[in-house]
């Protein structure tokens, strides 16, 4: 037999040992849960289902929760081992049921056998105190043990209405010296369910060189003509509440981005969350919602201070971060002049965050190693590295780490 010949006959030897390989590898098909429709949830799949709660105002319910039905239609028993979220703002809860079985139910995600043809119920609770207005789409994902896919897709969706509008809706001081210390104004109007007092409605910054004075505070019937332009629906026709600020970059300000918040009653902004699979969120209800209204309201006041220092970059972003890779990068201090920068220290609080002065091999400039743990927990790390200057300057250079998977609001660039 010719070397031609048995080429030929080894590539069709091998195409049909190849087929059955193949076939088992199609029927390896990862089980599915059947969504059952019904009580405002909609099934826009056979493994999918949406409940959409409408418009609803903020002040109006803290939290939004919907129980939806799965059925193992498999044929086969199933566990069923978690329900993971994709947001740290909505919590779930697994009830056995069907089948004359009741209870067995769960708020830690512990496994849950199913028999063909038995229903699962699983309550989500969204937790719109922590959620900024507009619309909503928030899903979760049943799992089976044995299988990396999801079984079956729940979603929420709708619309937050704001209760209140800023105007303008973030603060910007620009570039400013270190000397000065200017002054911008601020308006909330909102709805007056909030109250009327100073002491309900003072505003607060995150930083201590951010000061804020409440000058004026009035009730109206209704939303005065001057402020027609705002765009939230839910303050017109209503009583509404108008408050006045005035905001102050006190001059004691360290140099490099201001990166502050104004928040009433808290001095943090609220962070991002990012749930892992087997994790579950408890959603409580809040007996008031104008408290979690107001805890989430948020404004950014942005700006750079400069001075005879500056850092490259101003703003430290690093990510996605593998899980358990170590990750490094490098901040750059240059001085006017060539000033000496020996000496400076440089702290931040994270305990995932470790950082290296470099010595000073060139005059007027120093290198700053940041470095990220590879036992970062995924989900971000929002800090600031403080750097302590020679002759006592401050300096401050924010720091956004994301470990796992990139966030949608990460920090941006002041103008």
């Amino acid at each position: 037999m010719s070397g031609r010949a048995v080429a030929v006959l080894a590539i069709a030897l091998l195409g049909l040992q190849t087929s059955p390989v193949h076939a088992k590898e199609v029927a390896l098909v990862p089980p599915m849960l059947t969504v059952i429709g019904g009580n405002g949830v909609r099934v826009t799949g056979k493994s999918t289902g949406t409940y959409d709660f409408g418009k609803i105002e903020s002040i109006d319910a803290a939290v939004v929760s919907r129980p939806f039905r799965v059925r193992n239609s498999t044929g086969h028993p199933v566990v069923v081992s978690d329900v993971e979220t994709a947001c740290g703002c909505v919590g779930s809860i697994m009830r056995r049921s069907g089948r004359g079985v009741s209870g067995s139910s769960t708020a830690k995600g512990e496994p849950i056998p199913l028999a063909p043809g038995e229903e699962l119920e699983v309550q989500l609770s969204l937790d719109l105190g922590r959620l900024t207005p507009g619309p909503v789409n928030k899903q979760a994902w049943v799992h089976l043990q044995g299988s990396q896919d999801a079984a079956a897709t729940l979603l929420l969706s709708g619309q937050i209405l704001s209760s209140m509008a800023f105007i303008p809706a973030a603060l910007d001081f620009g570039r400013i010296t270190a000397e000065a210390s200017p002054s911008l104004e601020l308006t909330a109007i909102m709805d007056a369910r909030f109250g009327d007092t100073p002491e309900a409605l003072a505003l607060a910054g995150s930083k201590p060189y951010v000061k804020v004075t409440l000058t004026e505070l009035k009730r109206y019937p209704r939303l005065p003509d001057e402020y027609n332009g705002v765009q939230e629906p839910a303050l017109h026709g209503r009583p509404v509440v108008c408050v006045k600020y005035r905001v102050q970059r006190q001059h004691d300000a360290p140099l490099g981005l201001l990166n502050a918040y104004l928040t009433f009653g808290r001095t943090s902004p609220p962070a991002p969350l990012l749930q892992r699979k087997g994790e579950t969120s408890a959603v409580d209800g809040v007996a008031d919602p104008r408290r979690t209204v107001l805890q989430s309201a948020l404004v950014r006041v942005d700006g750079e201070v400069t001075g005879s220092v500056r850092a490259e970059p101003k703003l430290l972003l690093m990510g996605p971060i593998s899980k358990g890779s170590p990750a490094a990068e490098t901040i750059t201090l240059k001085s006017e002049g060539g000033a000496s920068l020996a000496g400076a220290t440089a702290t931040c609080e994270s305990r995932w965050l470790a950082l290296q002065v470099k010595p000073e091999t060139i005059p007027g400039r120093l290198t700053i190693e940041v470095r990220v743990s590879p036992d970062a927990s995924i989900g971000s790390i929002e800090d600031e590295i403080r750097i302590a200057l020679p002759g006592g300057q401050k300096m401050v250079v924010p720091i956004w780490a994301v470990v796992g998977r990139l966030l949608e609001d990460a920090p941006r660039l002041p103008k």
